[in-house]
């Protein structure tokens, strides 16, 4: 099965329509074509992700011939991930573009290659991810790694990277800008790298990293004080290692986000600002910090990004309105027998209890990575009022009820099929999955964006809800 995972959307429309030609097919200059030459029938899911750091997702099968043709609206340059199975393919488009996408076998392997109308850099990031990592980055930082051979690594990784930008850049004639943008990418890669040792569980940094180490991170700062980068992920992504970095001795602590806050107010300037101030509070307030939404006046005096300030305002909204909202609970969901139910009466049959919503597909690799977790999860809490629900959004299926016994979950929970299309997946902001929401006894929603069962942090809300409960019971 294919994925497509799409950055650098401010927003997007999906238009498809067959098409058995190779010819660029007229349109605007802030639309881009995707013409895919895959097999048969077979089926792309597509994801983009919008300045907010939201994603979408809309599904389209190729034709009898495996031809399919997609519109999108873009607005700046887009950077296409293709994922199939574990394996990442990412591509560059630029307003205007048209993508020709193809399936490759070789050696009985499956790859893609990609080729643009209007630029020769379409296939550089596919091409940088096989050979020096682009999309996962350089290396997986370990608790036990040496952090001179880390430093080493990831400074040879950037200069190949950089190497191969260089070799593009001999055979483009054009002219094109798509070389400075593809090394500010590469550049915020590197820094993304650089901050991990100060945010990686188990690895001590106050033992390990060297004062030349901290030194030299301290002059990336002015690097990402750029106001002409705030339109790509991979800079925002850097933005946040970096806060992670300036908030590391508050991590896990009681202050963490008040730090954090302030750390992104007056470390950051211009549209550099309101990027870090934008990416703390979302962050949080999709952990249900009680501190970040006590911020929300600081923040709407202190980000100059009035859609960053409806965004935030709109969050706060959804997340209390997500379950109970008309839309929303009126969405239809389908059991493994083929019943329909309304996901209202699916929440109030277990009210009295801990509802955990799991937001999975067969197809998702993370989400069935979380399986042997959640599993534990549900073995821990047995006798407990807890019950898991289990929500895929498969487009198929047979190949849902298939999964569901292949991972051994079909008696863990209860187990639903929604289609993607329903309301309730724009209302709670699905995808990306997995994605897990935490409901309390009262049916009111504590966590909108739980962590994962494989992180500790969701045992300690389910034993807090826990806790709670029992303190309310003994007051009676």
């Amino acid at each position: 099965m294919l994925s497509i995972s799409c950055y650098n959307l401010a927003k997007g429309t999906v238009s498809s329509k067959k098409e058995h030609q190779e010819n660029t097919p007229r349109h605007g200059v802030d639309s881009v074509i995707i013409l895919f030459h895959l097999s048969p029938g077979e089926i792309a899911h597509f994801f983009y992700q919008d300045d907010y750091n939201d994603l979408f997702r809309a599904t389209q099968r190729t034709d009898d011939s495996g031809y399919l043709r997609m519109a999108l609206y873009i607005p700046h340059n887009l950077v296409i991930t293709f994922t199939n199975l574990m394996t990442v393919y990412p591509a560059l488009v630029i307003p205007g573009d048209s993508l020709i996408v193809r399936k490759l076998y070789q050696n009985d392997q499956t790859s893609y290659e990609f080729q643009s109308t209007k630029h020769i850099y379409a296939n550089f990031l596919n091409e940088l991810e096989k050979k020096y990592g682009f999309f996962y980055g350089s290396l997986q930082l370990s608790p036990d790694m040496n952090i001179e051979y880390y430093l080493k690594e990831i400074k040879n990784r950037n200069a190949q990277r950089l190497q191969l930008l260089r070799e593009y850049g001999r055979i483009d004639t054009t002219g094109s800008s798509l070389a400075s943008y593809l090394r500010k990418e590469i550049r915020s890669v590197y820094i993304m790298d650089f901050c991990a040792p100060y945010y990686t569980k188990n690895f001590n940094y106050r033992e390990k990293v060297p004062p030349e180490y901290t030194n030299e991170l301290g002059t990336l700062l002015n690097e990402l004080n750029c106001d002409t980068c705030v339109t790509s992920p991979k800079y925002r992504l850097a933005i946040r290692n970096y806060l992670l970095y300036l908030t590391r001795d508050s991590l896990s602590g009681n202050n963490e986000f008040t730090t954090m806050f302030r750390n992104a107010y007056s470390s950051f300037t211009g549209k550099s600002r309101d990027v870090a101030l934008f990416i703390t509070m979302k962050s949080y307030l999709e952990k249900d910090n009680s501190e970040a939404i006590s911020h929300l006046p600081y923040f709407d005096t202190k980000c100059v990004n009035t859609g960053y300030r409806r965004y935030i305002d709109s969050l706060v909204k959804r997340e209390s309105r997500a379950l109970d909202s008309t839309e929303g609970s009126n969405s239809m969901l389908s059991d493994l027998t083929g019943i329909t139910i309304p996901f209202k009466s699916i929440i109030s049959e277990q009210k009295g209890k801990i509802v955990l919503l799991d937001f999975w597909a067969s197809w998702c690799g993370p989400c069935r990575a979380e399986t042997p977790a959640m599993k534990a999860l549900i073995e821990k809490y047995q006798k407990e009022d807890l019950t898991v629900i289990f929500i895929s959004i498969d487009d198929n299926k047979d190949k849902w009820a298939t999964a569901v016994d292949q991972l051994g979950i079909k008696t863990a929970g209860k187990h639903y099929l929604l289609d993607s299309k329903q309301p309730l997946c724009r209302l709670v902001g699905i995808p990306p999955i997995p994605r897990y929401i935490l409901i309390d006894q009262s049916g009111r929603i504590t966590a909108f964006n739980a962590p994962r069962p494989s992180e500790s942090e969701l045992s300690l809300k389910i034993e807090k809800l826990l806790h709670n409960n029992s303190i309310k019971i003994t007051a009676k």
